[in-house]
């Protein structure tokens, strides 16, 4: 009962996290007026999570952790969620890093809430994953074993 409610537990922190960081700037985009060459006059527009394309690449990336989550058992299941975790926030961070991400957050404009909580988000989403699978394990051994005794 336990790893089931910690399984639910972990799997809503991360997507409250990510959804979080959809509405959180990932980074900064530096707009330069046409008719101006003065580098002075630059304009730093933040990056949102919910318009930019890395919030999206983590979403496809932890499509296979979620599906291996809730329908694996085994060991090859626990590498892809662990594999597929790690190139998200691999993926983020360096993805993050190109738009201009700081680290400063909200004492320098906050760019880096965002990709903070994408990465919380992910953490949480993979051990909810990892509980799930040895839930999975648990109870696919407990029906064998009944259906041994009943034979």
């Amino acid at each position: 009962m336990r790893s089931k409610l910690a399984h639910r537990i972990f799997i809503t922190l991360g997507l409250i996290c990510i959804a979080f960081a959809g509405f959180m700037p990932l980074g900064y985009s530096i707009i330069y007026p046409e008719k101006s060459n003065d580098f002075k006059d630059y304009i730093l527009k933040p990056a949102f999570g919910i318009t930019h394309s890395v919030y999206y690449l983590n979403f496809i990336l932890l499509t296979i952790p979620l599906i291996c989550g809730y329908h694996g058992r085994r060991d090859i299941a626990r590498v892809f969620v662990i594999l597929f975790g790690i190139l998200a926030i691999i993926a983020t961070f360096a993805g993050c890093s190109f738009i201009g991400f700081n680290w400063g957050g909200p004492i320098q404009g906050n760019t880096g809430l965002g990709m903070s909580s994408m990465i919380a988000g992910d953490v949480f989403l993979i051990a909810g994953c990892l509980i799930q699978i040895s839930r999975n394990r648990q109870i696919a051994e407990e029906a064998k074993s009944e259906t041994e005794i009943e034979a």
